[in-house]
């Protein structure tokens, strides 16, 4: 009766005020008018307060104070759609989590800073987030490259980062006992993925060409891989790097066509895969191609949604199939209606369970989630997650869950095998 009591006081409280003052609604800003161009975007990092569902609190209850979470990703650029899919991932899982009533009753609040793949907008995104909007953990620093970058500001500004698709082996083994102490990773570094996956290309060809992206996942990719493959005898024709959003392969694969390997061995993402995958067809090569990063993929296949034979046959090591968590991949589509992109699938586990398992670990130990009791707090996170199996840091801060061998048959992707990175 109380609550009835309180709902038509508002209703005749919002009739008075709209007699009253009957242009209030004219105080919303207007539209923008169909056919005209937002200003554009500056080059320089910009952090931005994403908006997420907060619930009410209970009644008579004080809103307990926001945990304001960073994010330094890549959200324009030439890879802009993959900082996109992350701060999906991101967003999502911080959605369902203030539905849910929050950490604690604690809403989270996402606030994404965009470096642009660039590591010194990197380095400049991660003093923004400290000093300007005062997050206590950063969820995601880019790509390798930035995030090496920003590993030093990280223990300048004592601010805990969790790398959730950055594979370069440094970011850890630079990291935890002996080394820098905030920075965590979920995902499989190139060192672990390479060894699960040596043995597999070994037994497929006896020669590969290899192309990898010219930054430090690319390079890292090949020199952890080249030795592995070196020692069961199998030899290295040709090693080629490229820019990302390249959109000319055709020297590079005719030379490959010519030293006739065993295989093509590709450490790429999906849209740039879409375009050397055409011309090497067009080129008429039938090497048999293997891959690491975002190539037997949703995104892939809507990269080539044209012609889904482009991809028959492709073999690819990855960090996570999203068909082990249907739920997930049910809720994704819901969400942004698509099927999970993989990297943000990886935002989201590293958000919704391990990030939220810490900050709730923070706020009952001590009270409070800083920096410093978040941070104190990784160290002892475990989660059983049906995407990335159990998730916990060793002595270095890196997880070791399971990665995945798929293939592209029939235009669709078919799970091959599970490997441990133990």
């Amino acid at each position: 009766m109380k609550q009835r009591i309180v709902l038509h006081r508002v209703v005749l409280l919002t009739l008075a005020l709209g007699l009253l003052v009957p242009g209030l609604a004219s105080c919303s800003p207007a539209a923008t008018p169909e056919g005209t161009t937002p200003p554009a975007a500056t080059t320089a990092p910009v952090a931005t307060t994403a908006p997420v569902a907060t619930p009410p609190p209970e009644p008579n209850e004080a809103p307990k104070e926001p945990i304001r979470i960073g994010t330094s990703i890549e959200l324009t650029g030439a890879a802009g759609w993959i900082g996109q899919d992350k701060n999906h991932g991101l967003t999502m899982a911080i959605e369902e989590i203030n539905a849910e009533g929050g950490i604690l009753g604690h809403p989270l609040v996402l606030v994404p800073c965009d470096h642009a793949d660039q590591p010194d907008q990197a380095i400049s995104c991660v003093r923004r987030l400290a000093e300007v909007e005062d997050v206590v953990v950063i969820a995601s620093g880019g790509n390798s490259s930035t995030t090496l970058a920003s590993m030093p500001i990280l223990e300048e500004y004592e601010l805990p980062l969790l790398a959730m698709s950055e594979t370069n082996p440094r970011i850890t083994e630079e990291g935890g006992v002996g080394g820098n102490q905030w920075i965590f990773r979920t995902n499989p570094n190139d060192q672990q993925m390479a060894e699960a996956f040596a043995d597999y290309l070994a037994g497929a060809a006896d020669s590969f060409c290899t192309l990898a992206v010219n930054n430090d996942w690319g390079r890292g990719a090949i020199e952890t891989m080249r030795p592995l493959l070196d020692a069961q005898g199998v030899e290295i024709l040709s090693e080629d790097y490229f820019e990302q959003g390249q959109p000319d392969y055709r020297p590079t694969l005719t030379r490959m066509k010519g030293l006739n390997p065993g295989g093509i061995y590709l450490i790429m993402e999906a849209r740039d895969a879409a375009t050397f995958i055409r011309q090497y067809r067009e080129l008429g090569m039938t090497a048999p191609v293997f891959a690491r990063g975002s190539v037997v993929t949703h995104e892939f296949l809507a990269a080539t949604e044209d012609d889904p034979s482009l991809g028959e046959g492709i073999i690819e090591a990855t960090l996570a199939s999203t068909s082990l968590d249907a739920a997930l991949e049910q809720r994704y589509l819901a969400r942004w209606g698509t099927m999970p992109a993989l990297h943000g699938a990886l935002n989201y586990v590293g958000m919704r369970y391990v990030l939220a398992e810490a900050i709730e670990i923070a706020l009952r130990d001590t009270g409070e989630a800083t920096p410093s009791s978040i941070r104190d707090a990784l160290e002892s996170v475990s989660v059983d997650t049906a995407l990335m199996g159990n998730l916990e840091f060793d002595d270095h801060h890196q997880a070791h869950p399971v990665m995945v061998l798929q293939q592209i048959q029939g235009g669709e992707i078919v799970l091959l095998e599970t490997l441990p990175t133990d």
